[in-house]
């Protein structure tokens, strides 16, 4: 065992044959790693965000374009002037003529009605003939709204939760539909129409109400037209409010005591709608008149844009209305 052991120490070999300097030493982790993977995954997100944007935007452009198409469908039937065809009779055979013996005929007399029918110009609810062709598409169709060069559309009725996300087909469609309140029956012609309509940021159905805060857009279209299966309605613009839906603010309104079948209540109702309103009042209301009720949502939860309206009185012409609304200052 005659050579030297190499020692161990500084530029001395190692039992190996390397130098120490030259021994391989295990490198520390790189701080940049940790660093290059979340640059990563923030991406893999950002990319993640994106496309899941780009398909929500392009969905609802789809849903916007199938509702005008929807819109546009059901305004050509309902303003189509062909008549229903009637279904031809078939011929009966003719019976042999006998000779009969003479009779005495009871005259039927008619019960008489114990209460005053809901609409004194049609009493045996017959549904009109435009709306026959509507309910058609869809059996939820009672009514159509139009304010001249801003709305014209069919008005639909279930429930307060299905139009909500549906168009009037009953597809999904985050734009809803325009809908009767569920509580406004219209065999007992309710005290108030109240309709529902999203605030579309594009002003699809009532996004639009919103221009009714400026004066001068309300003295231009102060009339509003619902016509529903019983009856056609033409009215005059009263109130244009935001409410409240806190029990206890300044501001807060029950939509539903405008529809209650108790006079007070609606009187009540009433006075605290028109005190609310951003524009002078120049058309008298009563409880005794039968309302109409836009409500849109504002972009806080807790309040409503309510524009309201009464059906135009027999003794009163628009021109008078309108004179009145354009002059009238608080």
């Amino acid at each position: 065992m005659g050579g030297r052991r190499k020692r161990y120490g500084s530029g001395r070999y190692t039992m190996n044959g390397y130098r120490v300097s030259e021994v391989p030493q295990a490198q520390p982790p790189s701080s940049k790693q940790p660093k290059e993977l979340l640059r990563r995954i923030f991406m893999l997100l950002l990319a993640v965000v994106a496309i899941v944007s780009a398909f929500l935007l392009i969905r609802y452009f789809v849903w916007q374009a199938q509702s005008r198409r929807q819109a546009e469908a059901l305004k050509a039937i309902y303003y189509s002037t062909e008549e229903p065809q009637a279904a031809a009779a078939s011929p009966q055979p003719t019976a042999a003529p006998t000779k009969a013996e003479p009779r005495l005929q009871a005259t039927a007399v008619p019960p008489m009605p114990t209460t005053a029918p809901a609409y004194l110009r049609n009493p045996t609810l017959k549904v009109s003939e435009t709306f026959k062709k509507l309910q058609k598409t869809n059996k939820d169709i009672v009514a159509w709204l139009s304010v001249e060069g801003h709305l014209d559309q069919a008005v639909v009725q279930r429930n307060n939760s299905y139009y909500l996300t549906r168009d009037y087909l009953g597809h999904r469609n985050d734009n809803g539909a325009l809908f009767l309140d569920e509580s406004c029956l219209l065999e007992k012609r309710p005290d108030a129409l109240i309709i529902f309509g999203h605030n579309m940021k594009t002003e699809a159905m009532f996004g639009w109400l919103h221009r009714y805060r400026q004066l001068n857009f309300y003295r231009q279209n102060p009339f509003v037209t619902c016509n529903t299966l019983y009856e056609d309605g033409r009215y005059v613009i009263f109130a244009v409010s935001t409410i409240s839906l806190l029990n206890g603010s300044l501001k807060y309104l029950n939509i539903y005591d405008l529809n209650s079948p108790n006079t007070a209540r609606r009187e009540s109702a009433i006075r605290q709608l028109c005190s609310l309103s951003e524009h002078p009042q120049a058309v008298e209301v009563t409880a005794g008149d039968q309302l109409l009720v836009l409500v849109t949502c504002t972009g806080d939860d807790n309040t409503r844009l309510l524009v309201a309206a009464r059906r135009i009185r027999d003794n009163e012409s628009e021109s008078t209305l309108q004179y009145s609304i354009q002059h009238t200052t608080r």
